[in-house]
Formats: structure tokens, C-alpha cells, sequence
């Protein structure tokens, strides 16, 4: 399995730290909560390779992929986030939860498709900034007299106390 994400494997396992497809990353999900069902058994490296979960595993697999041939990944996917009870995919509130879950989502790639992308305009060339001339703008010399004008009168202040 790869260890960086691919089109086709782009979700992380759980126990391996591996990149799965969506089918067998459901499936772990599923006999993950299974196993910790059955007593807390905390499963392995690559538990399916081992004898007690092999078939479980297997049987997980082949329902996830029944389930991803009607629905989207992410609705089968939040429903097992949503009930973390459940310990089948074959619960009628889950499926239900993700029929409802794919519709949402089939709506909103449809919303998505109907809007319309921005219109970029094409860049011109940047004009660089003028140069200094030297002029001073007249807001610059407004507060130079001001200035002047203030430390004026404070010299004068400090003359009349001395």
C-alpha cells in the first residue's frame, strides 16, 4: 500500500498509517469498532492478515464496496463518524443517514457546478512608480509649517518661564 496519497488510495488507516482506498478504509472502521465490541480487543498491525479477523475483515470490505457503489465516500464515511455505534454497515438508521447524507452532497456539487467562475482579467504591465522629483506636495509643507509654527511657540514658552 502506498504511503503517500493517490486518486485511488487517499485515505489514511487508522492502525497501518498507510494510504487506503475508501472500501478498505470503511472496512477498518467497521472491524476496528468490532473488535473493541468483542471485549476491547485492541487490533494489530495489519489485523486482517491474522486468522480471527481475516473473514471479518473481508466481509467488511465487500459490503463497503456494495455501499460505494450507490453512495459518495464522505456521505458513508460521515455516517460511521455520526453513529460510533454502529458495528455493521447494514443498520438501517446508518443507511438511511447516509442516503439523506449523499443527497446533501449531490446538491451541493450541483450548486457548485451552476455557479459561474470569476472572470479574471489579464494582467497589463505594472507601470513602475514615478520617481522623487524633489517637489514637496502640499500636504507635506502644510505639516512643516505646522511643525515650525509648534516649536515656536514652545521656545517661546520656555523662554517666558526662564
Amino acid at each position: 500500500m502506498p504511503e503517500q496519497p493517490t486518486d485511488k488510495s487517499k485515505y489514511k488507516s487508522p492502525t497501518t498509517g498507510e494510504y487506503y482506498t475508501a472500501g478498505q478504509y470503511i472496512a477498518e472502521i467497521v472491524t476496528v469498532r468490532q473488535a473493541q465490541k468483542e471485549g476491547g480487543v485492541d487490533l494489530r498491525y495489519k489485523f486482517w492478515n491474522h486468522k480471527p479477523w481475516t473473514n471479518k475483515y473481508r466481509y467488511n470490505v465487500t459490503e463497503a464496496y456494495k455501499l460505494l457503489k450507490k453512495y459518495r465516500a464522505k456521505a458513508i464515511i460521515d455516517g460511521l463518524m455520526e453513529f460510533k455505534w454502529a458495528y455493521s454497515l447494514k443498520v438501517k438508521k446508518l443507511v438511511q443517514f447516509i442516503q439523506k447524507r449523499d443527497k446533501e452532497l449531490a446538491a451541493i456539487e450541483k450548486n457548485l457546478e451552476k455557479t459561474t467562475p470569476l472572470k479574471v482579467n489579464k494582467v497589463t504591465e505594472s507601470v513602475p512608480r514615478r520617481a522623487r522629483t524633489g517637489k514637496k506636495s502640499m500636504f507635506s509643507l502644510l505639516k512643516e509649517s505646522d511643525n515650525d509654527r509648534r516649536e515656536k511657540e514652545e521656545k517661546g514658552k520656555q523662554k517666558g518661564k526662564q
